[in-house]
């Protein structure tokens, strides 16, 4: 772990220093894994560790209208601390309020759209609201970008290596998983099979006791996350 530490520090200061020659004074990354409801995996850094404790601590996870924006939009996109574009509602726009006493009063967001609902997020922040984003060399953000994608990476190959083995669900287990996950019944996928309505159901069954799962859209999910069945 130390050593995965020691080069994620690396490549946040790296990341932080191309960001610096652009004007910014601060950032703040988060990486979540898309499979929550096996892995609640969640990286988050940022260059003022006292925004990332208010952060938590005030809940503002819950109404950060750049973190709604950057995931409904695969688009890099500016905010600014006084900005009704994505600050829609009262309760959003406390989230702004609170950053720019934190310093951070204008933004450069970069989403990163994962496999399996999986989200990046960059945001390159700088206390001077009349800062001109758009006069950056689209070479250095693009530079940056890089960046931040083998940053994810990076986190996303500690994840894989510290993840718990996947359960073993038998070849027909996984059969009839990934045919529900098509969006088949238990009688269509009998039928495809050459098998019984009852035994779909009894390997379905089983198939949700092995992964924990409370029911068959979030066996889908888990097997999905496991790599057992594909999308």
């Amino acid at each position: 772990m130390a050593e995965v530490e020691l080069g994620l520090d690396t490549q946040l200061e790296q990341l932080a220093q191309a960001a610096a020659e652009l004007g910014f004074n601060g950032y703040c990354v988060s990486i979540s894994a898309g499979a929550t409801l096996t892995h609640p995996e969640r990286f988050m850094r940022c260059s003022d560790p006292a925004w990332i404790s208010a952060y938590h601590s005030l809940q503002l996870h819950h109404r950060d209208p750049v973190m709604y924006a950057a995931r409904r939009s695969p688009h890099s996109f500016n905010w600014k601390n006084r900005s009704r574009s994505i600050a829609q509602l009262p309760e959003q726009a406390v989230v702004l309020h609170e950053a720019g006493e934190f310093g951070y009063r204008n933004g450069l967001t970069m989403p990163f759209h994962r496999p399996l609902f999986g989200l990046g997020v960059l945001s390159l922040t700088t206390d001077v609201e009349d800062f001109e984003i758009a006069d950056c060399p689209q070479a250095k953000l693009r530079e940056i970008r890089e960046r931040m994608i083998r940053l994810i990476e990076t986190v996303e190959e500690h994840w894989a290596e510290t993840r718990p083995e996947p359960p073993q669900l038998s070849f027909r287990e996984m059969e009839c998983l990934q045919w529900a996950a098509l969006g088949k019944s238990s009688c269509e996928t009998a039928f495809i099979l050459g098998l019984s309505d009852g035994t779909v159901r009894f390997h379905l069954e089983r198939s949700k006791r092995k992964l924990a799962a409370k029911n068959k859209p979030q066996a889908i999910v888990k097997a999905l996350a496991h790599g057992l069945i594909v999308a």
